[in-house]
Order: C-alpha cells, then structure tokens, then sequence
C-alpha cells in the first residue's frame, strides 16, 4: 500500500547531501533537483556522477544560491538492505 506523500527541501548554497526517500513517477536528477551547478555525485568506492538517483541512496548536489525544493510522490513502507 502506498501514501501519496510530499516532502520540502531547504537546500543551502555550496554542497548538500540528498536522498529520494520517496516512488516518484520521474527519477532524474534533472527533475527532482532542478538548477543544481554540479552533481548529483553518489559514493560507490569513488565519487560518481548520476543522472537517475535511487531510494536507498545519498547524493551530493550543489547548488550556487539557496534553493527550496519540493518533491512529491508516494512513500516507502518497507525496503530491504542486503548486508555484507
């Protein structure tokens, strides 16, 4: 069962740390973190740049001004983590 859900992100000038802790109907960076001056850059043993972001992940942006974003969709209930 999914809750359609939204959530608002203050965003400051210089480098933030994100997620996506919701299903959203449209994964890109360029749609979830509009106007970002570099990245979303996600750490798998080395800073990578992405253009789709993952729940269950963090990304670092940055942005050249302060920034609200708004993002909507529907929330996780549950997630599975595989530890090693």
């Amino acid at each position: 069962m999914l809750n359609f859900s939204g959530l608002r992100y203050d965003l400051r000038a210089g480098w933030n740390l994100v997620s996506l802790p919701l299903e959203t109907s449209n994964d890109s960076s360029a749609n979830l973190f509009p106007g970002t001056q570099t990245g979303p850059f996600l750490w798998n043993g080395s800073y990578n740049g992405t253009s789709i972001l993952a729940p269950g992940s963090a990304y670092w942006v940055k942005y050249p001004a302060d920034k609200t974003i708004n993002m909507f969709g529907d929330s996780i209930v549950t997630d599975t983590v595989a530890l090693q």
